[in-house]
Formats: structure tokens, sequence, C-alpha cells
């Protein structure tokens, strides 16, 4: 199954059906089966309505992990005022095959290399 949309917040977008029966002795069993699962779920003391024990918390610290207690801390080289690089050259095409670059479809920029391709080019439709 997919991941859901984050807006979703449940796989559940509706509520549950109420059972159709066929007959009503399937209805009537239907019904003795739920009364003896709540019977033996209060028997066992598994209550649903029961909300879960709270403890709040007294204190909590935050401690390192094993192994980075004495870690130094190494500044980063621009804090130093070092670490400057130079402008890199611009680039520029200087072969011969080329002829120029065509737009095929909006900014789709396509290269060309004879003057066949660019009236293909020309005459596409757009």
């Amino acid at each position: 199954m997919g991941m859901m949309p984050a807006w979703f917040t449940t796989t559940r977008n509706r509520k549950p059906r109420k059972p159709k029966f066929r007959t009503a002795e399937a209805k009537q069993k239907y019904e003795q089966n739920l009364r003896n699962w709540e019977e033996l779920k209060k028997r066992h003391g598994a209550d649903s309505k029961k909300t879960p024990s709270f403890v709040p918390l007294t204190s909590y610290k935050l401690t390192p992990p094993v192994g980075r207690e004495s870690a130094k801390h190494y500044p980063s080289c621009g804090t130093a005022g070092m670490g400057v690089a130079t402008k890199s050259e611009n680039k520029t095409y200087t072969g011969t095959n080329i002829l120029g670059i065509g737009t095929l479809h909006k900014s789709n920029a396509v290269p060309i290399f004879n003057d066949t391709e660019a009236k293909d080019i020309a005459k596409m439709r757009r």
C-alpha cells in the first residue's frame, strides 16, 4: 500500500457499517457472542475505556553518547578567515560542429548541427 498524503490523519474515512443478518437467529447469535466477549473482557480486567496511567517527568537530563564525552570541538575553516576560492573561468564552446541552439518546445534547447535540422525545427508545429 502506498504512502498517504500528509493531510490525512487516519486511514479510515467513514464509520463502520452495522452488520446485516439473513435471519433473526443469526442476529441473536451475533448479539450473544458480543455479550460473551464483553463478559470475558470484564472478567479478565481488559477495559477498553481505561485511560493509560500518566507519569509526569520530574527530571530529564540529556547525556552524550558513549565515546563522545571528551570529543574536541573543531571550528570550521570559514570562521578562521581562510578557505576563499577563486572564480572559475566562463565556459564557451570553441568547436565548429554546432551551428547554434534551437528551441523545440517551450524551453527545450536543442543543438543544431546543420541547416536541415534548423529548417525542420522551424517547420515543427508549436
